[in-house]
């Protein structure tokens, strides 16, 4: 994609390390690991609905006499046999206030020293050119990382972190600030317009508006504004530029993908002959 966008500059290729060279020159982004963020788990850590669910954790142990020694929690985790690590991404260098699943068990003190545990075994296996993990290379590094993440202790503290025992539900509540609303749409005025890239047609119009009324008042005063706007506009500008020449390419990649298609069922439809008959 970016040697795509370079030709069209009639520059050079990228090298080997572009990427890596990119993020280092813009402060405003970082590379990190993704991790996977289910949105019906979002909408449950609502505070309302943990209440109710620690509510009905204390009526059901008072209910039956249960005793602490006696509760037990499961959960699951996949494991990809030879898997060593997720994908990294890029995003915003902002930091984010982290929401941990402060309600699950495993994933508060096991299942994640598990995990890494678990990869720490396949980097030996890797390290010893063993580049095919097999059921029997999985379950002997399975059994080791589940060796050192399901202690005592850890077992211990992921039941109190997580506010069942000791029953502290608000050991939970009061790291959790999500409250489900519906957002207010956004609607922009010219009036109050602040420049800034365009992303829409209807934002390139207030930003050319916007160019427009600076040079109107523009009287020996600082041209930074003007320029500041101009800057912004043909950013949008190229934005818009790079999107159509990755478009014509997925365009030309798509027709040239149909072409071969209908070359290969013309060819299933041709005849061996026109006449005669067939024998053995």
């Amino acid at each position: 994609m970016a040697d795509l966008l370079l030709s069209e500059r009639g520059e050079s290729p990228v090298g080997i390390n572009w990427t890596t060279n990119f993020i280092k020159r813009r402060t405003e982004i970082k590379a990190k690991f993704n991790r996977k963020y289910d949105y019906k788990r979002a909408k449950c850590e609502d505070p309302k609905i943990i209440q109710e669910w620690f509510a009905l954790v204390r009526n059901t142990v008072a209910k039956y006499g249960i005793l602490d020694q006696d509760i037990y929690n499961f959960d699951e985790a996949g494991f990809a046999m030879g898997v060593i690590a997720t994908a990294k991404v890029v995003t915003s260098s902002e930091s984010k206030s982290s929401r941990a699943k402060t309600i699950q068990l495993g994933n508060r003190d096991c299942f994640a020293p598990l995990k890494l545990s678990y990869r720490k075994q396949i980097e030996t296996f890797v390290r010893n050119w063993l580049n095919h993990i097999t059921k029997l290379e999985f379950l002997s590094a399975f059994k080791e990382a589940f060796k050192a993440a399901f202690t005592e202790q850890n077992i211990k503290s992921r039941f109190r972190a997580t506010g069942l025992v000791p029953y502290e539900p608000q050991n939970v509540l009061s790291h959790l600030n999500l409250y489900l609303r519906t957002p207010t749409p956004l609607i922009v005025e010219s009036d109050s317009w602040t420049s800034k890239t365009p992303q829409t047609i209807r934002e390139l119009n207030f930003q050319t508006e916007h160019i427009k009324n600076c040079i109107i008042q523009h009287q020996n005063s600082s041209p930074t504004s003007i320029n500041d706007a101009v800057s912004c506009l043909v950013k949008g500008a190229e934005m818009m530029m790079h999107s159509a020449v990755l478009l014509k390419a997925e365009v030309k990649a798509l027709q040239a993908a149909n072409e071969q298609k209908k070359r290969r069922e013309r060819k299933r439809k041709r005849r061996i002959m026109q006449g005669g008959s067939l024998s053995v």
